[in-house]
């Protein structure tokens, strides 16, 4: 039994190993005959060569070795580059082909001489070629030929000879140490970040910043691999003070010399945007010196100078002032800018969205700050139109010369709107009346069409039998708007007008004309007088003017005045109001009301009889304030300013209601 189970078993483990044999064939199978997938693109191998064995090569702006180099690039556009200190680059775009050569050819910059002394004349000679004037303490001479030269520098008793040898794309190279008479000499040649330095003292050490490369041998000093842009010098030697300096690295190979007497000086380093040749001036005159590349070296003496350049067609920029030390060197950064033949106007003051013309062309749009400028105008005179919705159209001429001109401020005034009153029923005998929120005038219209500035109106119509209907409207500027009004009556035909005798009001036409009384725009003014009363003697009901309140000084009027000796005096300053009784010609403090009210402003004042009491009140932080409640008497009798000495009122709105 045991021996058939075991025999079932191992029938049963080769069956389970055959499909497992069929299964992995099955899968072997599958992976036969499925597709295979096409490998990506190759890349391109090609070769970059450059005319000099040593020359930096790139593409596509990585390193790819000096003077030859095998790359692999994708198929498609490329950029290969060479450089090489003293040379001029060239950089070549190309499309990637298999077993391709790019040739780059470098082409050796012509080598110049940069001559910097402290004395301010000078002549120059390069082997026997015509000399080069030393002007204002520099000069340079430019495309030297290879081989070997001899430059010679004189200026009276001062002398100094220097022997070189120019080989194509290498810095300059002495051939003897320099030699000099009277005169410090110190040559850098240089070409890229390459640069060796010779010095005129056998004691002299040199350090760049903080770095120290020791002492100046005859052979010259190597310099270390300098980075693009200017360095700081300085020469330590114990025949001579301390010596600063800049050199600045160049492309070409270039000889920066040095002559330095032994006088007490220091050096200017000037740097323009602008053109060659422009002039530098140092306190007002010209000192010679002529910008060059972009830059000038000028030596002065110790102390404060003023400094500028000049060129003929460019804007002279603002003068500097620079501080010379001893054997130091200062910079100073100047910007030519070409003198502007185009117009340039900007505008303000206009209402946000306003469109401007210019001779009839738009030209631009006022910003949310009411402002726009606008460029490239040709000078001469130009009309500027301005339009905007809700406003009239402004006009103005202007002059305009090259470059910037004044700001031009325009002011547009609001379009009036259209209110039409429509009474229903109509045919109806009616007086109308209309007030502007804010004014106390009522006037009478005997119009159905009216042209009003923008604002909010009350209009009044009274009918024949005395009733009285009102309503408000609000007046668009540039818009119209229709004022329905229905009236209680029937239609009645049109009668002769009544007379209707004028309400008992004083009003700021009745003081306008007066003497001393003088309009000031909307404002009647006076100055002195006193006590000077209203026009009409009147017991009041209600009483409201404005009026503004001087610096340091208070508005004053008076009510009940019987006589100079018997009155009521009110006094309103920046602090407080007063209520002072003047009787029998002394004066008795009834009420100090202190408020918040400020000096320089215009003020409202309220006076109304309510209840056996007069109540004073000011219009202060947007609000009806009352100050002050008296008995009725102290608001009836007559009314006056007081204006003693030369105390002057500036009076904008005034209604005296009385009975």
């Amino acid at each position: 039994m045991d021996r058939g189970k075991a025999l079932m078993g191992v029938l049963g483990g080769l069956v389970s190993g055959l499909a497992l044999m069929a299964g992995m064939l099955a899968v072997v199978r599958i992976f036969r005959t499925a597709p295979v997938v096409a490998s990506a693109t190759p890349n391109v191998r090609l070769v970059v060569r450059s005319s000099i064995p040593n020359a930096q090569l790139l593409v596509d702006g990585e390193p790819c070795g000096s003077g030859k180099c095998e790359i692999d690039v994708k198929p498609g556009g490329h950029r290969a580059e060479a450089r090489k200190p003293g040379y001029a680059g060239e950089t070549r775009e190309f499309t990637a082909k298999a077993g391709a050569q790019i040739e780059l050819a470098l082409q050796p910059l012509p080598a110049a001489i940069e001559v910097v002394s402290d004395l301010a004349r000078g002549e120059l000679r390069l082997d026997n070629q015509a000399p080069v004037i030393l002007g204002g303490g520099g000069a340079q001479i430019a495309g030297i030929e290879p081989g070997e030269h001899r430059l010679r520098f004189t200026s009276g008793a001062f002398q100094a000879d220097f022997k070189f040898e120019v080989v194509p794309g290498s810095p300059p190279r002495l051939l003897v140490p320099p030699a000099a008479r009277g005169l410090r000499a110190i040559v850098v040649a240089g070409a890229g970040s390459l640069g060796r330095l010779w010095a005129t003292e056998s004691d002299a050490e040199l350090s760049i910043g903080p770095r120290e490369l020791g002492l100046i041998p005859e052979e010259g000093l190597a310099l270390p691999a300098l980075e693009r842009g200017a360095h700081r010098f300085v020469l330590k030697s114990g025949k001579g003070a301390e010596l600063s300096f800049a050199y600045e690295i160049a492309e070409n190979p270039t000889a920066w010399i040095w002559l330095r007497s032994y006088r007490k000086l220091g050096t200017l380093r000037i740097t323009t945007t602008g053109p060659d040749e422009a002039k530098v001036m140092l306190d007002g005159k010209d000192s010679g010196a002529r910008i060059r590349r972009g830059r000038a070296l000028l030596l002065a003496a110790p102390g404060l100078h003023d400094v500028n350049v000049e060129m003929a067609g460019f804007l002279t920029p603002a003068e500097q002032r620079a501080t010379v030390r001893e054997g130091g060197e200062s910079d100073l950064d100047f910007k030519l800018e070409p003198v502007p033949s185009r117009a340039l106007l900007s505008i303000s003051g206009a209402p946000p969205g306003t469109v401007f013309s210019i001779d009839g062309k738009a030209v631009g749009t006022a910003g949310l700050d009411g402002a726009a400028s606008v460029g490239d105008l040709d000078p001469g005179r130009r009309a500027v139109a301005a339009k905007r919705d809700g406003y009239l159209p402004g006009r103005w001429e202007v002059t305009l010369g090259a470059g910037r001109n004044a700001p031009l401020r325009v002011t547009l005034v609001r379009a009036p709107g259209t209110l039409r009153l429509d009474l229903q029923p109509a045919g109806v005998e009616a007086k109308m009346t209309l007030r502007r929120l804010g004014e106390f005038e009522e006037r009478a219209v005997t119009d159905s069409t009216l042209q009003l500035a923008e604002g909010e109106y009350t209009v009044t119509v009274i009918d024949s039998k005395g009733v009285r209907t009102t309503v408000q409207v609000k007046v668009e500027a540039g818009k119209e708007t229709t004022a329905t009004i229905a009236l209680s009556v029937p239609p009645r035909p049109v009668a002769p007008p009544v007379s209707v005798s004028p309400p008992r009001q004083i009003s700021l036409a009745d003081w306008d004309g007066g003497p001393g009384w003088s309009r000031q725009g909307e404002r009647l003014v006076r100055e002195g007088g006193d006590i000077v009363l209203a026009p009409t003697r009147a017991s009041a009901q209600s009483l409201e003017f404005s009026v503004q309140v001087p610096k340091g000084r208070a508005v004053r009027w008076v009510t009940q005045f019987r006589d100079i000796l018997n009155y009521t005096l009110y006094e309103f300053n920046s602090g407080s109001l007063n209520r002072i009784d003047v009787v029998a010609g002394k004066r008795i403090q009834r009420n100090r009301a202190p408020h918040a009210g400020g000096a320089g402003e215009t003020v409202r004042i309220r006076m109304n009889q309510q209840s056996g009491a007069m109540h004073t009140s000011a219009y202060l932080g947007g609000q009806w304030v009352e100050l002050d409640t008296a008995e009725a008497a102290n608001g009836t009798g007559r009314f006056g300013f007081y204006l003693p000495g030369r105390d002057r009122l500036a009076l904008s709105e005034f209604r005296y209601d009385y009975r």
